[in-house]
């Protein structure tokens, strides 16, 4: 039958920790509460995102952190958080990420509402991207990180976030972002920052 995983309400969140790409210590702070199935989050991820690594978190200036999001009207989005968490294991939690969404309309039931086994697809980008599939689906069906997504999602309810993405820069959150409108905020930030001192 199909593989749809679903959520153990009898797991309780873990701490909210959420996954850091980028210098812990950079000046600026920046959290994006995102879902895996949710089209929003996959522009962001695949449009914007890609110049925000290059010139802002790679240069040092912005450290990044995804929080899990995951919507409960979409019905695969769990497994794909479930698989980036397991994927983190072995070093490679932002290329599961990024095949995430970039696969996002193989694998959403947003998509293609018959696709009622998203492991299966997630399962070939884990091999595509030189995973150990075994303990990495291991991890996945036993729900390991079910924990941990529930704990970055409580710390999404705890700042109101209603919708993904959610993009908390410095002081101010906001929604998805042009890089240009990211930017600024960052240098707002930055100027915040400076003033402070």
């Amino acid at each position: 039958g199909p593989r749809i995983i679903i959520v153990d309400p009898k797991i309780p969140p873990g701490a909210a920790e959420g996954h850091l790409m980028g210098d812990a210590n950079a000046p600026v702070q920046v959290l994006e509460f995102g879902d895996f199935e949710c089209p929003q989050c996959g522009n962001f991820a695949t449009l914007t995102e890609p110049d925000v690594r290059t010139r802002l978190i790679n240069t040092g200036v912005v450290a990044f952190r995804f929080y899990d999001f995951p919507l409960t009207q979409h019905k695969n989005t769990f497994t794909a958080h479930l698989a980036a968490a397991c994927a983190d294991d072995q070093g490679k939690f932002w290329k599961m990420h990024d095949r995430i969404y970039a696969g996002q309309d193989e694998w959403s039931d947003l998509v293609n509402p018959a696709m009622t086994d998203p492991l299966s697809i997630l399962r070939r980008y884990a091999k595509e991207l030189g995973l150990d599939v075994k303990p990495w689906e291991q991890c996945v069906t036993s729900q390991k990180y079910t924990a941990k997504i529930k704990g970055n999602q409580a710390e999404g309810f705890r700042r109101k976030v209603e919708s993904t993405p959610t993009l908390v820069i410095g002081n101010k959150q906001v929604n998805s972002l042009t890089y240009d409108q990211f930017k600024q905020l960052v240098d707002d930030a930055l100027a915040g920052a400076a003033k402070a001192k």
